[in-house]
């Protein structure tokens, strides 16, 4: 197998990065920035072209000014700025962009990662796997894509996914604490815009890389993402599952039902989650995504498939005849009779603990009924 580059040209280094900042263009503007921020550096492999300015002629390694726009603002490097020959312009761009001076894959991949202010540590690995009870629609589609708790913690630091609808908006003559104006609002949703895009970015590139295996190490000739689907198709397995009403989503904001075409309504292929109520709004039962996506390694096998829209329907029904719960038929009289249900019907019985989430979810099913008549 054709082994990969330790380092990268200009051009290639943005195609790397491109799935990440959701353009070639974005990327390679991104690519400045970390070069003015030091935060990436490169390295000349020749000596470079004659130029007019001693500055930049004949240097054996790179001085920042080589790839600094006017400003910072323009993916033009200085370099090229001022130079009026065409033919050695374009021997400049080739010698930049092509090969001539390069950076290295490896503070590239660190820079991949979603930009966060928080240290991952096994407490916030522990967290997310034991404390939290509910996963947002990103936290699932990193656990299906890798079924890796240390990736679904990475995808959720800094919380791009929080929800701004609450923000408050200054009124003139009136001061609110944590308000802002309308533009701050602006800024805010483009900043969570620009970080929504990044994090799926970085998931797609570290599912291809790390987890599944299938992009670099069939296509050495690519970047892993450009040939991998695989978290198309952890997308299309999360779609499934809410069909057969394997997983239930719920709206955050009260623990209501979410219609399906709500819900999963966003483009993968865009980099980014959009929905109607906002990716960090859609939850799902951690323990029940679990569940039905086992860890890798895991022994057990994928659970039993149970027609869960059949056993909604029944149990639905039971609440719906006696009125709901009360005194004389409570939650856990409900849940037995379901076992008692399954075991007859089915021949099988579920865990007593997705028996009831499931009436849980009929109970909902039966209030949004009971709310529309």
């Amino acid at each position: 197998m054709k082994r990969r580059q330790s380092s990268l040209s200009f051009r290639r280094a943005a195609k790397v990065l491109q799935p990440v900042f959701g353009s070639y263009e974005n990327a390679s503007e991104a690519i400045i920035r970390a070069i003015q921020a030091s935060s990436i550096k490169m390295a000349a492999k020749t000596p470079s072209p004659y130029h007019p300015n001693p500055k930049f002629s004949q240097n054996s390694d790179v001085d920042q000014t080589w790839i600094v726009g006017e400003g910072g603002r323009t993916p033009s490097p200085a370099v090229l700025e001022n130079l009026q020959d065409p033919e050695l312009r374009d021997r400049w761009r080739e010698y930049i962009y092509n090969g001539g001076m390069l950076l290295r894959r490896k503070e590239l991949t660190n820079y991949l990662r979603p930009t966060t202010n928080q240290v991952l540590n096994g407490q916030m690995v522990h967290n997310v796997k034991k404390l939290v009870t509910k996963w947002n629609l990103a936290q699932v589609l990193a656990w299906v894509s890798t079924r890796s708790y240390h990736e679904v913690v990475q995808i959720s630091c800094d919380d791009p996914w929080r929800s701004i609808a609450a923000a408050k908006v200054a009124r003139p003559g009136y001061r609110y604490a944590n308000s802002l104006d309308e533009a701050g609002i602006a800024r805010l949703k483009t900043r969570q815009k620009h970080a929504q895009i990044r994090a799926v970015g970085w998931l797609r590139h570290v599912t291809a890389t790390k987890h599944c295996g299938c992009g670099s190490a069939k296509f050495p000739e690519f970047e892993a993402w450009e040939k991998c689907s695989c978290l198309s198709e952890a997308l299309e397995q999360i779609i499934s599952s809410v069909d057969r009403k394997d997983l239930i989503c719920l709206q955050r904001e009260d623990s209501s039902l979410l219609e399906r075409d709500i819900a999963l309504s966003f483009k993968l292929e865009e980099f980014r989650l959009s929905s109607a109520n906002g990716p960090g709004s859609i939850l799902f039962s951690r323990s029940q995504t679990t569940d039905l996506f086992l860890p890798k390694g895991d022994k057990g096998g994928r659970p039993p498939s149970y027609n869960w829209s059949e056993f909604l329907e029944v149990a639905t029904d039971k609440i719906r005849h006696r009125g709901g719960f009360g005194r004389g038929w409570m939650k856990a009289d409900c849940v037995r009779e379901m076992a008692d249900w399954c075991s007859i019907n089915w021949h099988k019985e579920p865990s007593e603990g997705m028996i009831k989430e499931k009436v849980d979810v009929a109970e909902l099913m039966f209030k949004q009924n009971k709310s529309k008549h």
